[in-house]
């Protein structure tokens, strides 16, 4: 997550690769991935300008090591229009991750997490909050929008990614 907006240049270690980059007027939330093995070394993220930025690095077990995205899909927007937008898979038990960022300004609200859905990631701080949920799909096809439904002050990023088992 960076707070600076579309001119803000990332410089990525080798090995990682976009998933996805959805970038509002002052929040960007670019997804990346890496498949780890025992040879892997420290390494450092770069940015073209000083920024505001936090990272959350999620270690998946079971995760298919060759193509393990199976469909993604994002939005950005301003206050309200908080939805990660729908996406449809092709493999079945796929592992669903709803990613929602705000600048919210201070420590705000978290999403109301649905029934269906377990916390990963809730990361409040002063200025900006970011929340990762999970699930897991049973049969391949559509999955809904996932909805935030508490509002926001300010510009959001949300984002469903549809990880395959291994």
């Amino acid at each position: 997550m960076t707070y600076a907006g579309a001119a803000l240049t990332i410089e990525v270690p080798s090995g990682w690769q976009l998933i996805r980059d959805d970038i509002s007027p002052t929040t960007r939330q670019s997804l990346y991935m890496h498949v780890a093995d025992s040879g892997d070394q420290p390494s450092e993220w770069k940015f073209s300008q000083p920024v505001d930025a936090q990272g959350v690095l999620l270690l998946l077990d079971n995760a298919a090591t060759f193509d393990p995205v199976d469909a993604s899909s994002g939005m950005t927007g301003s206050k309200d229009a908080t939805n990660a937008p729908a996406l449809t898979t092709s493999d079945d038990g796929d592992l669903i991750l709803v990613f929602f960022a705000t600048d919210f300004g201070f420590t705000g609200p978290g999403p109301t997490i649905p029934d269906t859905m377990i916390g990963i990631v809730n990361q409040d701080t002063d200025t900006h909050a970011y929340w990762i949920l999970g699930s897991y799909q049973t049969q391949r096809g559509d999955i809904p929008e996932a909805d935030c439904p508490t509002p926001q002050l300010y510009n959001v990023a949300a984002a469903q990614v549809a990880i395959r088992r291994r």
